[in-house]
């Protein structure tokens, strides 16, 4: 592990973080990330040389790569871009404000305010994935139960089914098609994050508190055919 980002600051007192990702992609010997001491710049990191520098001034958020160009979240406009590995040819790919960007297939996912959108790489053929409205009768099951659909990350299972989690708004949910139509199915109930699929399990942090109420993140394991779960040990 090499450390990017140096802090000459000292405290005592150790912010747990929890549900808080910095930006980070790596490709070859490059790491690019958002530079939080530097208003959340878009930074390289060459192992080459051993030396960090700004690749862009806009401030960053999500931040994927397909390996040829980075893909990002603008937080000054909330809006999705685009620009080479040398910080050329930026470009604004979406007309939609978006959050949590993945991969898949060559289309970029990432959530709006009223659901969850895709479009191509090179900016084309935005549309919606799925639309998510908790006032909707479709949505009253999930609104009886106290949840709330925010998406704080998005990823996509093996076998290519949309799975994301909705942090504070509590759950782990999968996206399933009906022929024309989609739904919803709900994995998890509680609070959720950061989340990772494999085929049989999916595994995700959870803040925990002991009898004297001290704070500790431990890594879960939810097997995904019987949806049971339980805290993996030495994590």
């Amino acid at each position: 592990v090499t450390n990017i980002l140096k802090n000459d600051e000292s405290t005592d007192e150790i912010s747990l973080q929890f549900g808080n990702r910095i930006a980070i992609a790596r490709i070859g010997q490059k790491t690019f990330y958002q530079n939080t001491q530097k208003n959340n710049e878009l930074w390289i990191y060459d192992e080459a040389d051993g030396k960090s520098r700004a690749l862009l001034s806009d401030p960053i958020k999500e931040l994927i790569s397909d390996g040829s160009r980075l893909y990002y979240r603008n937080l000054a406009d909330g809006y999705i871009y685009t620009v080479n590995l040398d910080g050329s040819g930026k470009n604004k790919l979406t007309e939609t404000p978006g959050t949590c960007l993945t991969l898949y297939n060559g289309r970029i996912y990432f959530s709006t305010a009223s659901g969850i959108s895709s479009i191509n790489t090179d900016g084309s053929d935005e549309q919606i994935y799925i639309a998510i409205d908790m006032q909707s009768d479709d949505m009253s099951y999930f609104s009886g139960m106290g949840l709330e659909l925010y998406r704080y990350m998005i990823k996509f299972s093996p076998e290519g089914m949309l799975h994301f989690s909705a942090g504070a708004g509590k759950g782990i949910y999968y996206i399933e098609n009906f022929g024309d139509q989609t739904g919803l199915e709900l994995v998890y109930s509680d609070e959720a994050y950061t989340f990772e699929i494999t085929e049989n399990s999916i595994y995700f942090d959870l803040k925990t508190y002991d009898e004297k109420k001290n704070a500790s993140i431990k890594l879960y394991e939810l097997d995904r055919e019987s949806r049971l779960f339980a805290p993996l040990e030495g994590f």
